[in-house]
């Protein structure tokens, strides 16, 4: 049995499209941060696209990243991580190495010794999905590499043991991804991974403001939007969000007054997949394991579970209860710090 170096050096990292969460050992503090590196590359050769964030100068990480440089007409904002794979292995190595850094996560005996790394991985990852995170782990640093899955880490986060004969079902709702899973006995039952999340959602309120006012905007202005107006059920108190924007027809600058009730129409119909991935996995499931999950419910985790509303609208649509965790974000890191306790859970997976 492949053994950690001890559980106070093991770092646990979840790597996702929108933001990531970064933590040191059972009980330690999680860093979330932007997924989002800033590249200058104004030293790559002249007449070369560069296509890789290795390529240039490494300007900032995570939410840092997010206020370029003005001096730096050449920054670029990238996304290492996109739909849940590592679509730049460079710049998720600079990311995750950037962010140990800033939150002191290496100590000169770890660097010495060698640290372990606990990397999360959506549970959709095929066979060379996972031989890039293999390597991600690998390149940085000399202890072992543990890949665990996110979904079912995020159960043990959020208080759940899949190891009941009864069904349990865990809904994980992401940025750009959505994973539906029931498990028992310790056993998937069904799983389903869906290319939908947080980032859809917004991109349905900028699809409509551009449809209805004409006015566009960035997917930065659209979640600020959806947490200050965004709901998919009826709310105890009225909001509204007063909107600067141009007129894309005109370039005449207008003001328009935005109410709950109306970004409330347009969340509700883009979490029709949801809906249906709800549907998908009742219909792999057996008859039995299905209402125990009907009479027991559905965990939320991931950071789509914050959406107000998001109870109510799926208990009002599919009858069942629907339980968001404690800390619904950081419910897979959660989960994988308490792995660090319990060293041979079938949920580990060596690295080879």
């Amino acid at each position: 049995m492949i053994r950690f170096a001890g559980p106070g050096s093991t770092l646990v990292a979840q790597l996702g499209s929108a933001t990531c969460a970064i933590a040191k050992g059972p009980g330690g503090a999680v860093f979330r941060e932007a997924s989002r590196i800033l590249v200058d590359f104004r030293k790559v050769r002249k007449g070369r696209r560069s296509t890789a964030a290795g390529e240039g100068v490494l300007l900032a990480v995570g939410n840092q990243a997010l206020t370029p440089p003005p001096q730096s007409s050449q920054a670029q904002l990238i996304a290492p991580i996109a739909g849940g794979a590592v679509r730049d292995s460079s710049g998720a190595l600079l990311l995750l190495q950037g962010l140990i850094r800033r939150h002191h996560l290496e100590s000169v005996r770890s660097r010495l010794a060698g640290r372990d790394i606990l990397l999360l991985v959506p549970p959709g990852a095929d066979n060379d999905e996972r031989r890039i995170w293999q390597r991600l782990g690998e390149t940085t640093g000399r202890g072992r590499v543990r890949l665990v899955n996110s979904l079912e880490a995020a159960a043990r986060g959020a208080g759940l043991d899949l190891n009941r004969t009864r069904g349990v079902m865990i809904v994980d709702m992401g940025a750009e991804s959505t994973a539906l899973g029931v498990y028992s006995i310790g056993e998937k039952v069904a799983l389903e991974v869906e290319p939908y999340g947080g980032s859809h959602l917004n991109r349905a309120i900028i699809d409509y403001l551009l449809r209805r006012y004409r006015i566009s905007l960035s997917p930065a202005e659209a979640e600020k939007i959806k947490l200050e107006l965004g709901s998919v059920y009826p709310q105890e108190r009225p909001a509204q969000f007063r909107l600067t924007g141009s007129d894309t027809s005109s370039g005449i600058v207008k003001k328009i007054s935005l109410d709950d009730n109306e970004i409330r129409d347009v969340l509700v119909d883009a979490c029709e997949p949801l809906l249906l991935s709800i549907q998908r996995v009742f219909e792999q499931v057996p008859p039995e394991l299905a209402a125990d999950v009907s009479e027991d419910g559905v965990t939320l985790v991931g950071g789509g579970a914050l959406l107000k509303g998001l109870r109510p609208f799926l208990k009002e649509r599919t009858g069942m209860e629907f339980h968001p965790a404690d800390d619904p974000a950081n419910a897979a890191v959660r989960g994988a710090l308490a792995l660090l306790h319990d060293p041979e859970d079938p949920r580990q997976e060596e690295d080879k």
